[in-house]
């Protein structure tokens, strides 16, 4: 797993908190590759902003259709990476 990219996700998700975008207390919260979304307390909105910011971030498009796979950080930063090497 490409750990700059769960760097990544795990940075992004920290500064949403603090933003007040995402919960603030997963400015605390440990977060690794294994880390399931839904422990995040991540309603559909946030999801949605989480992931606008990852693509900005990264400058990359998710489908739609991988978004129902994302199921942990890991997903999410090897779709990241994956979709990153396609472009």
């Amino acid at each position: 797993m490409n750990s700059h990219t769960i760097a990544l996700v795990v940075e992004t998700i920290r500064e949403l908190a603090h933003r007040g975008t995402l919960p603030a207390d997963l400015v605390e919260v440990q977060i690794s590759e294994d880390t399931t979304v839904d422990t995040l307390g991540l309603d559909s909105v946030a999801r949605l902003e989480l992931l606008a910011e990852l693509e900005e971030r990264a400058d990359i498009a998710v489908p739609e259709s991988l978004v129902a796979g994302i199921r942990t950080i890991g997903d999410l930063a090897a779709a990241l990476v994956h979709l990153g090497e396609a472009a």
